[in-house]
């Protein structure tokens, strides 16, 4: 008989660890043991993660902010570059005075918070609704600007064809809700400018 035929695979109901032999019940309580480390594991994952969440909650009310002071100041410059389009305009406009103006509709309107460039009286050439986190308002220490004939509320900018405003001076207050932060744009006789808001509000 060869040797290979006394040769038998003998299954052995036990655990190898560590070049050691161990028993099942040993393994199982080893295994239970584990378990119990691995309970704690559990705990630092969950406290990760509320970190991790904590830190997603701060950066989207940052970020919420920052987007707020953002808008305050695209919609400043765009103001003041309005300003000075409807001044180019009635510069370069042949047809007589205050054909170009600004029309502003203020935080205290129904249909508030934007301004309207207008042709003449009949045309609007562009309209700019502020963003629910802006409002708008206007300050000086006389009346600014003036009122719309056809709606006393609604205050007017225009220029003569010199140049010069053809309406009160005044300041447009753009106000950013969220950050409790407001900019002023100054509307002098000959040129705009952002400044300080003038808190004298109408």
């Amino acid at each position: 008989m060869s040797c290979k035929s006394k040769l038998k695979f003998i299954p052995v109901n036990f655990s190898i660890r560590a070049n050691k032999l161990i028993s099942p019940v040993e393994a199982h309580q080893k295994w239970s043991a584990g378990t119990w480390r691995r309970g704690g594991f559990v705990l630092v994952e969950l406290s990760i993660s509320l970190l991790i969440l904590m830190t997603l909650t701060l950066f989207l009310l940052n970020f919420h902010k920052i987007h707020a002071a953002w808008q305050l100041k695209i919609y400043t410059r765009q103001l003041v570059s309005d300003i000075r389009y409807i001044q180019q305009q009635s510069i370069m406009n042949l047809e007589g005075d205050l054909q170009y103006r600004i029309k502003f509709y203020s935080k205290y309107l129904d249909n508030a918070n934007k301004y309207q460039i207008w042709r003449g009286n009949i045309e609007i050439v562009k309209e700019v609704k502020l963003p629910e986190t802006l409002e708008m308002y206007y300050g000086g220490a006389e009346q600014p600007f003036n009122p719309d004939p056809d709606d006393p509320t609604v205050r007017v900018l225009a220029y003569k064809s010199s140049g010069e405003i053809a309406t009160n001076t005044g300041t447009v207050n753009l106000r950013d809700k969220i950050n409790e932060r407001a900019v002023g744009v100054v509307v002098h006789r000959m040129r705009v400018r952002i400044g300080a808001p003038n808190e004298v509000a109408y």
